[in-house]
């Protein structure tokens, strides 16, 4: 606890959770049609019907641009029949919600009694999705770390900033935790150095956080830490020497250090849908950040400075295109051996694969891999980074 502030600040936090957990209904539907209008009609006409019979579903209503960025909130889709089409597309980007078609017959006549019944009889059939396991990393470079480090990255996901942390004693991780919050700031990162503290030893600290990363301080509109000396602030306040990252420039460097095959790789990592995330490559071993640390941010591109751009990119077969256009740059400037890809909405490498094609001979296309879990990486690279800071300033 960094002031009574700070634990009025969380104690709200606390409330507000409890809030949501009471008022929350059992089951949360969105349903879902090209424009969303027929389906907010549909909508309302659900919640008057389950009303009625007393039945705990809660029913909202998003045109399919922005079904993807809504459905994480939600427990059940409902696809109209005008894009039904596209329910193995929605169902693979949202793995863990149970995606229908709302069958024809059903919609035409707004039959809100059938519907309700045809809800409840497919959640009495489905089986949960099982989430593909995250494995530890294994280290396949050699890292000479003498210090016992506390890492910790930061990683906006959706409507949350993920913060996962790790306690490193040489290269033998001991500890790991993980937080998550909708929004994060300089005491919330005081509480999680201080809770450590109690515990462990710590030589120094290692951040990787969202935005241009320069002299101690992010420049990315996250949270409260936007163009705050985060790395001062823990300096002065804990007493250890702390070290800032770009979260992605920390992943590209975590995912190097696993694989021994490739020597130059470029990492983009599109955080939410709407977002054009950025860009982390790593040559010769080495970290490419640019004389003022912006190598790698695809905002500035010329490609992706329009409206539109942002637009598309709120669906998998926009974000396929709006990756095409990033990564065309990343390749002819370049030229990587591997292009590694963290995007909720491209599951397939040989989409891109074929998108990229179109403007780019096959031959010169490097391979492309998806991952799951950004931050198992971040954490190792800002751990990497970190020691690499270490070791220039002895």
């Amino acid at each position: 606890m960094q002031s009574i502030n700070h634990a009025v600040e969380l104690f709200n936090e606390m409330i507000e959770v409890i809030k949501k957990l009471i008022d929350k209904p059992q089951r949360k539907v969105l349903l879902s049609c090209t424009s969303g209008l027929t389906t907010t009609y549909f909508a309302q006409q659900l919640n008057d019907a389950a009303n009625i019979l007393n039945l705990e579903y809660s029913f909202e209503a998003t045109p399919y641009a922005d079904l993807y960025d809504k459905g994480r909130d939600y427990d059940i889709i409902l696809l109209a029949p005008q894009i039904a089409y596209l329910q193995p597309k929605v169902q693979e980007v949202l793995r863990n919600k149970m995606v229908l078609q709302i069958p024809a017959s059903m919609y035409a006549k707004y039959d809100t009694g059938e519907t309700l019944s045809f809800i409840q009889e497919e959640e009495k059939n489905h089986e949960g999705i099982d989430m593909p396991e995250i494995k530890p990393l294994l280290l396949k470079r050699e890292i000479h770390n003498q210090k016992n480090l506390l890492v910790i990255s930061m990683i906006r996901e959706y409507h949350n900033v993920k913060v996962g942390y790790r306690i490193y004693y040489k290269n033998e991780m001991i500890h790991e935790n993980e937080v998550c919050k909708p929004n994060i700031n300089l005491h919330d990162i005081g509480d999680i150095v201080g809770t450590v503290k109690a515990g462990y030893d710590i030589d120094c600290i290692g951040i990787s956080i969202p935005g241009i990363v320069e002299n101690g301080k992010s420049t990315s509109p996250t949270d409260d830490l936007n163009d705050t000396d985060v790395a001062g602030y823990i300096e002065e306040n804990c007493g250890i020497q702390t070290f800032l990252f770009n979260d992605t420039n920390a992943a590209a460097m975590g995912y190097y250090a696993t694989q021994n095959e490739y020597s130059s790789l470029s990492l983009l990592f599109q955080p939410t849908p709407g977002s054009l995330g950025g860009i982390g490559s790593i040559f010769n071993g080495q970290l490419i950040e640019g004389h003022h640390h912006i190598a790698g941010e695809s905002k500035f591109l010329p490609n992706c400075l329009s409206d539109e751009q942002v637009h598309l990119s709120k669906t998998p077969e926009g974000s396929i295109c709006a990756a095409s256009e990033v990564l065309r740059s990343v390749i002819g400037i370049l030229d990587p051996e591997l292009i590694v890809v963290k995007s909720d909405l491209i599951c397939n490498s040989q989409d891109l694969y074929k998108e990229l094609s179109k403007a780019i001979p096959e031959k010169y296309l490097p391979e492309i891999v998806i991952i799951e879990d950004l931050n198992s990486y971040s954490l190792l690279g800002t751990m990497i980074l970190c020691v690499q800071e270490l070791l220039e300033k002895d």
